[in-house]
């Protein structure tokens, strides 16, 4: 391989990191957006109070 073709690869390459750095802050922004938005611990916690008085996970015998 030419120093020309290793030079155009490695360009290649940082390219492509760089692309998947913006997508992954990306979706990290649009992540915690929304679990701001509708206070995902806060669905969580009262989900799992609520499964809890159900006692669905204890048996009836």
């Amino acid at each position: 391989m030419s120093a020309k073709q290793d030079t155009i690869s490695h360009n290649k390459i940082d390219q492509n990191v760089i692309v998947e750095l913006i997508i992954i802050i990306a979706i990290s922004l649009v992540v915690y957006v929304f679990a701001v938005r509708y206070d995902m611990l806060e669905k969580i916690v009262e989900f799992s109070a609520q499964h809890e008085r159900w006692e669905i996970d204890e048996s009836g015998s």
